[in-house]
């Protein structure tokens, strides 16, 4: 296991259009975590849950390359709203962007993972947002940070 503690029991959704890097991301993770998961090639191909599987939290990772971004925070959105186990999202193959950056904080992703990350930091990464924290660069962290504040100050104290 990665990391110190253990962590939480979960099921791995990898999601992305390259079969072949998702398996070996699974696989790998799998190594690294003890935990379960299948890859599916989008989101709309998994599967809904079962009433024994519902009662395990259900992390989807998603892969970012190729894919159409605003069908990708409409589904984020669509699955944060549904009745079943709780979705815990992160994305991987992330170009750094502080717009996307924002866009995903705001989506309720728990952690982005960029196309240069190695292997080793996206598996601490994983065991750290499945023990309940985020996964997100401290500069993106800090501008988020920053951006709500200054959101708050101006809407509180008003120039006039």
């Amino acid at each position: 296991m990665v990391g110190s503690g253990s962590i939480p029991d979960a099921f791995l959704n990898i999601v992305g259009r390259n079969m072949l890097q998702s398996e070996l991301l699974l696989s790998f993770l799998k190594e690294e975590t003890g935990l379960n998961g299948k890859c599916f090639p989008k989101m709309e191909s998994i599967p809904a849950l079962n009433t024994d599987e519902s009662a395990i939290p259900q992390l989807l990772i998603l892969d970012c390359k190729n894919i159409d971004m605003k069908n990708l925070w409409a589904n984020i959105h669509e699955w944060n709203r549904s009745d079943g186990p709780p979705y815990f999202f992160v994305l991987c193959n992330a170009m750094a962007d502080s717009a996307f950056e924002k866009k995903a904080m705001d989506s309720g992703v728990k952690g982005i993972f960029y196309n240069n990350d190695p292997l080793s930091l996206i598996a601490k990464g994983i065991c750290s947002v499945l023990r309940g924290d985020l996964w997100y660069s401290r500069k993106a962290l800090n501008k988020y940070l920053k951006g709500s504040k200054s959101l708050e100050a101006s809407s509180a104290h008003p120039v006039l």
